[in-house]
């Protein structure tokens, strides 16, 4: 997930929206909306899912906020956490996009990639384009077609913080594929566009660097 880069009118603009959006957010709940849209313009997308939930909790009714903290969570890698919320939000929204977003996440959690690939081909409208691609990727991967899980992450990258998500989850990928040295590229790349790594990702370079005996 990626949200407009930060400012001070931009943050003026989140703080109202987070006070009024519902009618009922706390000022605590309304912090951690904006911490969430501060950790998503620096691309921390673990913080943002912790701050999204948080915020979530003083206005769990709210659909803008439930679709924030559902792709924040997909970003991150917590799909299973992803899919109760998505369900809340289906549940409010039935025709909302979230559904095939449920339906294509309950299908890689369940290891059905082939449903799962059918679902983001059929209705690729119906999720934001860095989770649609990040989804085609461990698709394609669990389907067993690692040369266009390779495509998937490679192709994300117009931005800097998008050039993080890719490499990662390239990285991500290429370790769990036995490719050690190719994963530890990846991850320096990522590494390379952030001044501070993320925690989970100082985690898979170290375990890289670790599985070449570095």
């Amino acid at each position: 997930m990626r949200l407009p880069r930060w400012s001070a009118p931009g943050a003026a603009l989140a703080l109202a929206f987070a006070l009024t959006a519902g009618g009922a957010m706390a000022a605590s709940e309304a912090g951690a909306y904006l911490a969430a849209r501060q950790a998503d313009a620096r691309g921390d997308v673990n913080a943002a899912a912790r701050y999204f939930e948080r915020a979530l909790q003083g206005d769990p009714e709210n659909i803008v906020m439930l679709e924030a903290t559902a792709a924040a969570l997909v970003a991150s890698g917590r799909v299973a956490d992803a899919i109760p919320v998505a369900e809340q939000l289906a549940a409010l929204d039935p025709s909302h996009r979230i559904v095939a977003l449920i339906r294509a996440t309950e299908a890689i959690h369940a290891g059905d990639f082939a449903a799962a690939r059918a679902l983001l081909t059929e209705t690729p409208e119906a999720f934001h384009p860095l989770m649609l691609t990040l989804l085609e990727g461990w698709s394609a991967y669990g389907a067993g077609d690692v040369a266009a899980a390779r495509v998937a992450f490679e192709s994300i990258g117009d931005r800097p913080v998008l050039r993080l998500f890719g490499q990662y989850h390239l990285g991500l990928m290429l370790m769990m594929d036995g490719d050690v040295e190719g994963a530890l590229a990846a991850l320096e790349a990522a590494q390379a566009e952030v001044t501070a790594p993320t925690t989970r990702l100082s985690v898979a370079h170290g375990a890289a660097l670790e599985a070449l005996g570095r």
